[in-house]
């Protein structure tokens, strides 16, 4: 059997192989081109979606910044959004769930200011988004006060300090993830500084990030940016 198989195999003639041509296309999925993506996020600076409005307006992309009230989220987006919160970016007919993923989309918009070329930089750039959002998400929850306060200065000594050395090793020393000019990995952690300098857990010292003189540098990098400076007063005086 195994010489006839092998007699028919080599007697037969060598059929060539046809690529079947993919259709031409210049976008993905749902979106067309001219969609003009709209980041849906929370009405205030800050959280989850300041990082990535900071990527848009650094990147001279066309967007629109739609920041909607609580009441507003709870009767139409928690419905339709992929897990039910936000932020969301909806290009077209799709709708684009979870920060990272969103900035992934972000930072290569407009003139790609903010998405290193090198493949290299662009993991290290996403690893350490990928290190702010594990260090948000190991910040521990509870009802009930006292225990709240035990669990988060445990947190505050333990988790959130080795992620904090782990960023401040990733970023040289000039306060960039790469290069000498902002990444969306910079911004990235000029958002978790900015959120514990500001108080964002309670019971976690907004003087942690002293003893980190990197990222304090990386911070002030993104906040001297003067496309970040402009939209962040623009929307200062819509606040006030």
């Amino acid at each position: 059997f195994f010489t006839l198989r092998r007699l028919v195999v080599e007697s037969s003639p060598a059929q060539p192989r046809r690529a079947t041509p993919l259709p031409h296309t210049t976008t993905t999925m749902g979106a067309k081109d001219g969609d003009v993506p709209k980041l849906v996020y929370f009405d205030f600076a800050g959280g989850r979606a300041e990082h990535i409005r900071q990527a848009f307006e650094i990147n001279e992309a066309k967007w629109e910044d739609v920041r909607v009230k609580s009441e507003e989220f709870a009767k139409e987006w928690k419905p339709k959004a992929p897990y039910g919160s936000l932020p969301v970016l909806v290009v077209g007919d799709e709708m684009i769930a979870q920060s990272v993923g969103i900035m992934v989309y972000a930072a290569q918009q407009g003139n790609k200011s903010v998405w290193p070329s090198d493949p290299v930089a662009q993991a290290k750039c996403l690893s350490l988004m990928l290190a702010v959002e594990d260090t948000l998400q190991a910040a521990p929850k509870s009802k009930d006060k006292d225990e709240l306060k035990k669990l988060r200065e445990e947190y505050a000594a333990g988790a959130l300090t080795k992620f904090l050395k782990g960023m401040e090793a990733t970023l040289n020393d000039d306060g960039y993830t790469v290069g000498s000019s902002i990444t969306f990995g910079d911004l990235a952690v000029n958002m978790v500084v900015s959120a514990l300098k500001g108080g964002f857990f309670d019971h976690v010292p907004t003087t942690i990030v002293d003893g980190y003189p990197r990222m304090l540098k990386c911070a002030a990098n993104v906040q001297a940016n003067e496309k970040v400076k402009a939209f962040t007063a623009k929307h200062a005086k819509k606040a006030e």
